[in-house]
């Protein structure tokens, strides 16, 4: 199995996983958008680098069960319109249960939702130039792509996500 399906079906997934589940149990709801958001890229990019994906509880590769990419495609449209809706919503952006993030725990853009959503409204942009070669090749469908594109690259909370890596601190592994 490629070193990049590894790191997603065993870091990267499980640990999105597990991370909204404390989050969901703390009533840090902030941080279950973060770990959503970050569970959607990384699936997105494992399915149109292999297609057909392991399910996410899978146990060390022992017989897993697989779903479709048409399935995974179909999860993402419906987790990228549910995410979009949890960030326009105050009971999810101003919970008072909300964790307090920084640069410290979150480096991409310190906690602040309104990048995480214009990074997740760039997602969608992205599931939906998908479409174009495969499904709907249409002038509508591309024009549509063309304006969420646009919405993205205008809006003034857009920040590439780069994560600029200091090298650690030498007293740490």
């Amino acid at each position: 199995i490629h070193p990049y399906m590894t790191s997603h079906n065993l870091y990267m997934i499980p640990t999105a996983l597990q991370l909204q589940s404390q989050a969901e149990a703390n009533g840090q709801k902030n941080v279950q958008l973060i770990a959503r958001t970050i569970q959607l890229m990384a699936t997105m990019l494992a399915t149109d680098m292999y297609g057909d994906l392991p399910e996410a509880n899978m146990s060390m590769f022992i017989a897993p069960k697989y779903k479709t990419q048409q399935e995974i495609y179909d999860w993402m449209y419906k987790e990228v319109e549910d995410l979009l809706a949890a960030y326009q919503s105050s009971d999810w952006v101003n919970c008072p249960s909300n964790l307090a993030l920084d640069t410290q725990l979150d480096p991409i853009y310190g906690g602040n939702l309104s990048k995480w959503a214009s990074f997740c409204q760039a997602l969608k942009a992205r599931l939906w130039l998908r479409k174009l070669p495969n499904w709907d090749n249409t002038p509508a469908n591309c024009n549509k792509i063309i304006a969420m594109v646009d919405e993205v690259l205008n809006d003034a909370n857009w920040k590439e996500p780069l994560y600029h890596y200091d090298g650690g601190k030498t007293e740490q592994n």
